[in-house]
This record gives structure tokens, sequence and C-alpha cells, in this order.
């Protein structure tokens, strides 16, 4: 139960830290146009991140 919980901590502080690599990439490759969209990006970015790891998560558990 407790390790359950630990891997899910640092599978969120692992996927945030994907998830700022990727939106800071994306930006640097179209050159900061960006701008306010940059959050968006990395809200989406997070999410399917994290939707992707609940799935693996669930098979491998199962």
């Amino acid at each position: 139960m407790i390790y359950e919980i630990l891997l899910m901590g640092l599978l969120v502080v692992v996927t945030y830290l994907v998830s700022h690599q990727l939106t800071m990439m994306i930006d640097r490759r179209w050159e900061g146009r960006l701008g306010a969209w940059r959050s968006a990006v990395f809200f989406v970015v997070f999410l399917a991140l994290l939707l992707l790891a609940s799935v693996f998560i669930q098979g491998v558990s199962t």
C-alpha cells in the first residue's frame, strides 16, 4: 500500500519534469512563439503522460 503511494508520487514528479522539458523543447523549436499557450501545452502534455502512466501501472499491477 505505502509503496503504491510512493510510486505514484514519484511518477507525478517524473511526469512533471518530462512535461516541462517537452514543453520547453516545443517552445524553443517554435522560437518562443508559444507565449501564453505554453501553459496550455504543458497541461495537455502533463495530463497525457499521467494518463499513459496510470494505464501502464494498472496493466502491470493486474
